[in-house]
């Protein structure tokens, strides 16, 4: 029997989408791809914004050598700050109902937007 592959799961409490639904999404990606979570963080209300936990899921990611898994990629990537995390902190990130090449490919053009944006706000800082 093959092994699992060790993976954090991170979830954002938002209007649309709870915390449970979000949480039944993942499991079954869980259960269907070979992967066991290692740990489940969890952001609500106004820690939302602040996103606290996720920066404690790519703390755990990084130390574990795994991604970070979500329910969905939308509402994480609204800000370009959450996927420059990733980016830096070189983490994986794995969307649950999504191919691992899908995924891939929503996070290398998510993060050559947030070069071009940082990039951009350099510009502007050099030109004031």
């Amino acid at each position: 029997m093959a092994r699992s592959r060790p993976i954090v799961s991170y979830f954002g409490e938002r209007g649309d989408q709870d915390v449970e639904a979000q949480r039944q999404a993942v499991q079954a990606f869980v259960r269907g791809n070979g992967y066991r979570v290692v740990e489940e963080f969890v952001d609500k209300g106004s820690a939302l914004r602040s996103r606290i936990r996720l920066r404690a899921a790519l703390d755990c990611a990084q130390r574990a050598s795994c991604p970070v898994l979500v329910s969905g990629f939308d509402w994480l990537s609204r800000h370009a700050g959450v996927v420059k995390e990733f980016a830096v902190r070189d983490v994986p990130l794995t969307v649950a109902g999504r191919s691992e090449e899908h995924t891939a490919e929503l996070q290398s053009h998510a993060y050559v937007v947030c070069r071009h944006l940082l990039e951009r706000k350099n510009l502007c800082t050099e030109t004031t």
